[in-house]
């Protein structure tokens, strides 16, 4: 991904697209992927997590949201493969949304294919190429 003004563009096999305005948290979320990092929400008045990136707690509506490295780990709540991909994507791939153990959800890539199911539990696995970080996810070795 690159960053121009508050617009984000991203780049997919050579080919840049967008752009994808970025509001403040989703830069600060996307800096710390960059950097290898898990930063969730965090409310400093009753201590839930909270994403996406919101300016207010959705539990107890404080505003005294800040920001916290977590450890990325969790569980498959749910997942797709996709047999058929849009344009030379390797197939078969997986993404699904884990559940992170504080308990928010993140979007993801999932890795090795053949292990994904509910439940598995994942570590945050981080894909780096020439123009960007994401954030996938790693079933753990001996799940199934």
């Amino acid at each position: 991904m690159t960053r121009a003004g508050d617009s984000l563009y991203l780049t997919i096999s050579g080919a840049v697209v967008g752009p994808y305005d970025v509001c403040p948290g989703a830069a600060t979320f996307w800096a710390a992927v960059a950097e290898r990092r898990v930063s969730i929400r965090h409310c400093a008045d009753c201590g839930r997590y909270s994403h996406p990136r919101q300016d207010a707690c959705e539990n107890c509506f404080s505003a005294r949201l800040d920001w916290r490295t977590v450890s990325g780990e969790g569980s498959i709540y749910s997942f797709s493969t996709v047999y058929r991909a849009p344009r030379e994507r390797p197939t078969p791939y997986c993404v699904g949304l884990i559940r992170l153990v504080e308990g928010v959800y993140l979007f993801g890539g999932i890795e090795p294919v053949e292990r994904a199911a509910i439940g598995a539990p994942v570590t945050p696995l981080f894909i780096t190429t020439d123009t960007q970080t994401l954030l996938n996810f790693h079933v753990a070795d001996g799940w199934r």
